[in-house]
Protein backbone atom coordinates (compact mmCIF):
# COMPACT_ATOMS: atom_id res chain seq x y z
CA UNK A 1 0.00 0.00 0.00
CA UNK A 2 1.19 3.50 -0.88
CA UNK A 3 0.41 6.62 1.11
CA UNK A 4 1.69 10.16 0.89
CA UNK A 5 1.63 13.07 3.31
CA UNK A 6 3.58 16.03 4.61
CA UNK A 7 6.57 14.51 6.32
CA UNK A 8 5.84 15.92 9.77
CA UNK A 9 2.63 13.83 9.79
CA UNK A 10 4.50 10.54 9.27
CA UNK A 11 4.67 7.99 12.09
CA UNK A 12 7.50 6.05 10.44
CA UNK A 13 10.40 8.51 10.83
CA UNK A 14 12.47 6.13 12.98
CA UNK A 15 11.99 3.45 10.33
CA UNK A 16 13.20 5.90 7.67
CA UNK A 17 16.45 6.35 9.62
CA UNK A 18 16.82 2.59 9.96
CA UNK A 19 16.34 1.97 6.22
CA UNK A 20 18.88 4.70 5.40
CA UNK A 21 21.42 3.17 7.79
CA UNK A 22 20.85 -0.25 6.25
CA UNK A 23 20.98 0.89 2.64
CA UNK A 24 23.77 3.48 2.86
CA UNK A 25 26.04 2.25 5.69
CA UNK A 26 29.12 4.20 4.56
CA UNK A 27 27.35 7.49 3.86
CA UNK A 28 25.90 10.20 6.04
CA UNK A 29 22.30 9.94 4.84
CA UNK A 30 20.95 8.56 8.12
CA UNK A 31 22.69 11.17 10.30
CA UNK A 32 21.51 13.95 7.95
CA UNK A 33 17.94 12.73 8.31
CA UNK A 34 18.15 12.42 12.09
CA UNK A 35 19.43 15.97 12.33
CA UNK A 36 16.54 17.30 10.30
CA UNK A 37 14.08 15.26 12.33
CA UNK A 38 15.46 16.76 15.55
CA UNK A 39 15.46 20.35 14.27
CA UNK A 40 12.32 20.33 12.14
CA UNK A 41 11.44 19.60 8.52
CA UNK A 42 10.55 22.28 5.96
CA UNK A 43 6.82 22.77 5.54
CA UNK A 44 6.98 21.88 1.84
CA UNK A 45 8.52 18.40 2.25
CA UNK A 46 6.49 15.28 1.49
CA UNK A 47 7.04 11.57 2.13
CA UNK A 48 5.67 8.72 0.04
CA UNK A 49 5.54 5.54 2.11
CA UNK A 50 5.39 2.00 0.72
CA UNK A 51 3.82 -0.11 3.46
CA UNK A 52 3.94 -3.88 3.87
CA UNK A 53 1.51 -5.20 6.49
CA UNK A 54 1.42 -1.74 8.13
CA UNK A 55 5.22 -1.56 8.32
CA UNK A 56 7.48 0.69 6.27
CA UNK A 57 9.06 -1.21 3.38
CA UNK A 58 10.37 1.81 1.51
CA UNK A 59 10.00 5.58 1.21
CA UNK A 60 10.57 8.54 -1.06
CA UNK A 61 11.18 12.14 0.05
CA UNK A 62 10.08 15.08 -2.10
CA UNK A 63 10.38 18.81 -1.55
CA UNK A 64 8.82 21.62 -3.57
CA UNK A 65 10.24 25.06 -4.20
CA UNK A 66 10.21 27.74 -6.86
CA UNK A 67 13.10 28.03 -9.30
CA UNK A 68 14.03 30.87 -11.64
CA UNK A 69 14.43 29.73 -15.26
CA UNK A 70 14.71 32.11 -18.21
CA UNK A 71 12.99 35.05 -16.50
CA UNK A 72 10.16 32.98 -15.00
CA UNK A 73 9.55 31.41 -11.59
CA UNK A 74 8.41 27.81 -11.90
CA UNK A 75 7.39 25.36 -9.19
CA UNK A 76 9.89 22.50 -8.98
CA UNK A 77 10.11 19.30 -6.98
CA UNK A 78 13.31 17.79 -5.62
CA UNK A 79 13.17 13.99 -5.19
CA UNK A 80 15.57 12.13 -2.88
CA UNK A 81 16.11 10.07 -0.87
CA UNK A 82 14.48 7.02 -2.45
CA UNK A 83 15.15 3.89 -0.40
CA UNK A 84 13.74 0.38 0.04
CA UNK A 85 14.58 -1.99 2.90
CA UNK A 86 16.80 -4.88 1.83
CA UNK A 87 14.15 -7.51 2.48
CA UNK A 88 11.75 -5.81 0.06
CA UNK A 89 14.12 -4.86 -2.76
CA UNK A 90 13.54 -6.05 -6.35
CA UNK A 91 9.77 -5.99 -5.85
CA UNK A 92 9.09 -2.80 -7.81
CA UNK A 93 8.65 -0.56 -4.76
CA UNK A 94 10.92 2.21 -6.09
CA UNK A 95 9.03 2.31 -9.39
CA UNK A 96 5.70 2.52 -7.53
CA UNK A 97 6.92 5.40 -5.36
CA UNK A 98 8.38 7.34 -8.30
CA UNK A 99 5.08 6.99 -10.17
CA UNK A 100 3.26 8.28 -7.10
CA UNK A 101 5.71 11.20 -6.89
CA UNK A 102 4.96 12.03 -10.51
CA UNK A 103 1.22 12.08 -9.72
CA UNK A 104 1.85 14.37 -6.74
CA UNK A 105 3.96 16.69 -8.89
CA UNK A 106 1.19 16.91 -11.49
CA UNK A 107 -1.43 17.66 -8.82
CA UNK A 108 0.72 20.43 -7.34
CA UNK A 109 1.45 21.99 -10.75
CA UNK A 110 5.17 21.19 -10.70
CA UNK A 111 6.97 22.09 -13.94
CA UNK A 112 10.43 20.68 -13.22
CA UNK A 113 11.60 17.64 -11.23
CA UNK A 114 15.11 17.66 -9.76
CA UNK A 115 16.42 14.18 -8.98
CA UNK A 116 18.98 13.50 -6.26
CA UNK A 117 20.63 10.12 -5.97
CA UNK A 118 23.16 7.63 -7.29
CA UNK A 119 24.28 7.99 -10.91
CA UNK A 120 22.25 5.71 -13.16
CA UNK A 121 19.49 5.06 -10.62
CA UNK A 122 16.71 7.17 -12.12
CA UNK A 123 17.52 6.19 -15.71
CA UNK A 124 16.31 2.67 -14.85
CA UNK A 125 12.81 4.15 -14.44
CA UNK A 126 12.76 6.09 -17.70
CA UNK A 127 14.09 9.47 -16.55
CA UNK A 128 16.43 11.27 -18.96
CA UNK A 129 18.99 13.91 -17.80
CA UNK A 130 18.15 17.40 -19.04
CA UNK A 131 20.22 19.90 -17.03
CA UNK A 132 23.62 19.83 -15.40
CA UNK A 133 23.62 20.03 -11.60
CA UNK A 134 23.01 23.65 -10.65
CA UNK A 135 25.69 25.70 -8.98
CA UNK A 136 25.95 29.43 -8.48
CA UNK A 137 29.37 31.08 -8.28
CA UNK A 138 29.05 34.73 -7.31
CA UNK A 139 32.65 35.76 -7.88
CA UNK A 140 35.88 34.02 -8.78
CA UNK A 141 38.13 34.26 -5.73
CA UNK A 142 41.26 34.34 -7.91
CA UNK A 143 40.10 37.67 -9.27
CA UNK A 144 40.87 39.21 -5.90
CA UNK A 145 43.58 36.96 -4.52
CA UNK A 146 46.65 38.87 -5.78
CA UNK A 147 45.60 42.24 -4.43
CA UNK A 148 43.64 41.03 -1.43
CA UNK A 149 46.68 39.73 0.47
CA UNK A 150 45.27 38.81 3.88
CA UNK A 151 41.97 40.67 3.55
CA UNK A 152 39.89 37.63 2.57
CA UNK A 153 38.59 35.42 5.36
CA UNK A 154 36.14 32.53 5.49
CA UNK A 155 33.67 31.99 8.32
CA UNK A 156 30.85 29.53 8.93
CA UNK A 157 27.49 31.01 8.04
CA UNK A 158 25.35 32.04 11.02
CA UNK A 159 21.89 33.49 11.59
CA UNK A 160 23.32 37.01 11.68
CA UNK A 161 24.17 36.58 8.00
CA UNK A 162 20.69 35.53 6.82
CA UNK A 163 19.56 38.92 5.49
CA UNK A 164 22.89 39.59 3.79
CA UNK A 165 23.05 36.13 2.23
CA UNK A 166 19.45 36.41 1.02
CA UNK A 167 20.08 39.79 -0.59
CA UNK A 168 23.32 38.73 -2.29
CA UNK A 169 21.76 35.52 -3.55
CA UNK A 170 18.71 37.34 -4.94
CA UNK A 171 20.86 39.95 -6.66
CA UNK A 172 23.03 37.43 -8.47
CA UNK A 173 20.45 34.72 -9.14
CA UNK A 174 18.36 37.18 -11.16
CA UNK A 175 21.23 37.44 -13.64
CA UNK A 176 21.72 33.74 -14.37
CA UNK A 177 19.80 31.16 -16.35
CA UNK A 178 18.62 28.91 -13.53
CA UNK A 179 18.48 29.34 -9.75
CA UNK A 180 16.30 28.29 -6.84
CA UNK A 181 14.13 30.95 -5.26
CA UNK A 182 15.23 31.34 -1.63
CA UNK A 183 13.67 33.78 0.81
CA UNK A 184 14.99 34.76 4.23
CA UNK A 185 12.66 32.07 5.64
CA UNK A 186 14.28 29.36 3.49
CA UNK A 187 17.79 30.58 4.36
CA UNK A 188 16.88 30.46 8.05
CA UNK A 189 15.71 26.85 7.68
CA UNK A 190 18.87 25.89 5.79
CA UNK A 191 21.16 27.42 8.41
CA UNK A 192 19.22 26.04 11.38
CA UNK A 193 18.16 22.57 10.26
CA UNK A 194 19.93 21.58 7.06
CA UNK A 195 23.40 22.92 7.78
CA UNK A 196 25.99 20.29 6.83
CA UNK A 197 23.34 18.00 5.33
CA UNK A 198 22.49 16.97 1.77
CA UNK A 199 20.53 20.22 1.32
CA UNK A 200 23.21 22.74 2.28
CA UNK A 201 26.72 21.35 2.70
CA UNK A 202 28.96 23.40 5.00
CA UNK A 203 27.69 26.94 4.22
CA UNK A 204 30.50 29.49 4.31
CA UNK A 205 30.53 33.28 4.16
CA UNK A 206 33.46 35.02 2.43
CA UNK A 207 34.44 38.43 3.79
CA UNK A 208 36.61 40.85 1.79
Amino acid sequence: MLQRKKIHHSKFLDDVSAILSEGFPDQRHSSDFRKMKACGFPKDMYIIERLVENKLGGFLLAKTQEIFISSNYLLSMSIGFVAVSKQHQNNGFASEMLNEASKLAAELGVKCIYLQGINGFYEKFGYVPQLAKSKIVFQNLSKYSKRAENKIRFENATFSDVETISNIYSEYSNNITCAAKRTEESWSWLLNTAKNTMFFDNPTVVFY
